[in-house]
């Protein structure tokens, strides 16, 4: 009841409609980064936060942004590689 207030709807059958037209949404959702990066996720969302905010105050071009996350994301990669055989 309370959901068909705050959506406006006036009957069940339009919100049963609107809960349907969610499906697609729902079917064509991705993975959250978290689940493929893992405990790396941190570090990588930092670095891409610092790239896009880099450009946008004008303190780096965008083809330089995308080269320094470049080397940021390959660092972390190499990181991680080592740490996988190190524990091996």
């Amino acid at each position: 009841m309370r959901l068909r207030v705050r959506l406006g709807m006036r009957n069940s059958r339009s919100l049963l409609r609107f809960l349907l037209g969610l499906g697609c949404a729902f079917n064509k959702a991705a993975a959250r980064p978290s689940t493929v990066t893992w405990a790396d996720y941190n570090q990588l969302s930092t670095a891409f936060f610092q790239s896009v905010n880099n450009v946008l105050t004008g303190a780096e071009s965008g083809k330089d942004a995308v080269l320094q996350l470049h080397r940021s994301l390959t660092r972390l990669a190499l990181l991680e590689l080592l740490a996988v055989r190190q524990g091996s």
